[in-house]
């Protein structure tokens, strides 16, 4: 009668249970991964099973470069990726496709609101992409879409949105530092990060840099470009210097003055400080022009390890004294916010490059 009776009391729990709670991922970890990035919809439009069917959100293969994703008509989802031109063709009503030519019949497919989702191997295949999977130990799934320029294994992807392991302290976030006799010495003076963030460039940017560097207390430069608001302007002008940012242009020079002239109205006052073309002879000719183009010391991004590259921060300004940091908008900037923001102390301070000659 216990057994049974532990086993009817199980049912019942099962039964209060939602399926949702039953196959949530552990610890908020990300369902979707497009490359070595989380799906930005995730808590939304997550990975989905039936029946042994994988079903991804179309979108999720539009985070790569060469894939698009349209509705040439309503309930007709297209997919193509643009470099080698497959593709498949997918109607909703009827439930079929063409992919590359091929008819294929009873397609795997529904609709969540205006989100369509399909079968994950069909939309791989279709793409020309990979696919892997990764089982927690409650069984729900993990899944990644990705291409040759994957950095990190699925396994060091997952690892890096699981908590600390108990031996370490619960109250940091810090990696493991250099020993001070390993630290370069240096003359005790403030060490300063001076921390550079663009305009996030569009509305729906997920990870935003700036916008975790204000939410971690961090320190940091606005480099501004033409998309840029007034509320924009005349914050990173209260906060001390602020640079230009003309992105994608065949005349740097000419575009910074634009933005120099309408920045000014508001901040009263104009930059010289400017990010680094990576072309010799545009930057001479923005030092030429009075712009100051800097190439930064480290550069945080979506292949960067924030972790490590803290330590090789710490390392580097030992000797130097300070450095330059450039966040891009991604998830692994917000990771170096948080390390940034648990390193600040009396020794090392992230900064605005209004303070560069302060000692």
């Amino acid at each position: 009668m216990k057994k049974i009776s532990a086993f009817l009391a199980l049912l019942l729990l099962l039964a209060c249970l939602s399926p949702a709670a039953v196959l949530a991922a552990p610890d908020d970890i990300p369902s979707l991964f497009a490359q070595d990035e989380a799906w930005y919809k995730d808590a939304v439009f997550p990975l989905i099973v039936r029946d042994g069917i994988r079903y991804i959100p179309a979108q999720l293969c539009a985070m790569f470069d060469s894939v698009e994703v349209t509705l040439p008509r309503d309930g007709n989802l297209l997919v193509c990726n643009t470099e080698t031109g497959s593709y498949i063709s997918i109607l909703f009503m009827q439930q079929t496709a063409v992919m590359n030519g091929e008819v294929i019949r009873d397609v795997p497919i529904f609709r969540d609101n205006e989100m369509y989702y399909a079968d994950a191997s069909l939309l791989a295949e279709a793409c020309g992409l990979s696919l892997e999977t990764y089982e927690h130990e409650n069984g729900a799934l993990s899944l990644r879409l990705y291409d040759n320029d994957r950095i990190f294994t699925m396994e060091e992807l997952i690892a890096s949105y699981l908590p600390q392991t108990e031996a370490e302290p619960e109250d940091t976030l810090l990696p493991e530092l250099p020993e001070e006799s390993e630290v370069p010495s240096y003359d005790g003076k403030l060490k300063r990060i001076f921390v550079l963030c663009k305009s996030p460039q569009g509305d729906d940017v997920p990870f935003p840099a700036q916008k975790n560097c204000e939410l971690y207390g961090i320190g940091y430069t606005h480099f501004l470009d033409a998309r840029s608001t007034a509320e924009d302007m005349i914050a990173a002008s209260a906060d001390g210097s602020y640079g230009l940012y003309a992105p994608d242009t065949d005349n740097p020079v000419g575009a910074l003055d634009l933005c120099n002239d309408s920045i000014s109205v508001y901040t009263r006052r104009k930059s010289h400080f400017t990010l680094t073309t990576g072309d010799d002879a545009a930057d001479a000719a923005l030092r030429e022009a009075g712009y100051i183009p800097i190439v930064p010391d480290f550069v945080v991004n979506g292949a960067s390890r924030p972790d490590s590259l803290l330590v090789s921060i710490i390392n580097y300004i030992g000797t130097a004294g300070s450095c330059t940091l450039l966040l891009e908008d991604c998830w692994n900037s917000e990771r170096m916010a948080i390390l940034l923001s648990e390193l600040a102390n009396s020794l090392y301070r992230t900064s605005n490059l209004s303070e560069y000659s302060v000692n």
